[in-house]
């Protein structure tokens, strides 16, 4: 089971990857063809997705992109995912995600800093990480969006 944060109290539950939703087009926010969808991460018990795992063409790379920050494309033939606002060349900078590790250790998330929430508050499990309000931003997304970068 992979795990993003934790563990602790408040933390989201554990993750598993599969790869049931392989095989989409994946396109960054320049609609410029990036990479293919090989996977997702989603909450072992029920199954709600967190994370899209991106094989991006120009790199044998695997990233992974918050289910916030895609949409699926189903005006495009065939239908393709689409990411919101990211360009390819901020997916080369994300840490590479191995999707056939059964963890994400703690060398992963080391490498990968989260520098606001979207949400109305901090996210309990995140309690250092300061709302998008709180840096001078006038946004509110999901409870479960954030934005990230490489450290």
């Amino acid at each position: 089971m992979a795990r993003l944060y934790g563990p602790g109290p408040g933390d989201p539950p554990p993750l598993v990857w599969t790869n049931d939703l392989g095989g989409l087009s994946a396109n960054d926010v320049e609609d410029r063809p990036v990479g293919e969808l090989y996977g997702a991460l989603s909450e072992e018990g029920t199954g709600l997705i967190r994370y899209l795992d991106i094989s991006l063409r120009s790199e044998a790379k695997h990233v992974l992109v918050p289910i916030g920050h895609a949409r699926i494309d189903r005006e495009a033939t065939p239908p393709r995912i689409r990411l919101r606002a990211a360009a390819h060349e901020d997916l080369l900078a994300v840490p590479e995600y191995e999707p056939d590790r059964t963890d994400l250790d703690a060398g992963y998330q080391d490498r990968v800093k989260t520098l606001a929430i979207a949400g109305e508050e901090r996210a309990p499990y995140l309690p250092d990480v300061p709302t998008m309000r709180e840096l001078g931003f006038d946004v509110i997304g999901g409870s479960n969006q954030i934005i990230g970068g490489p450290k």
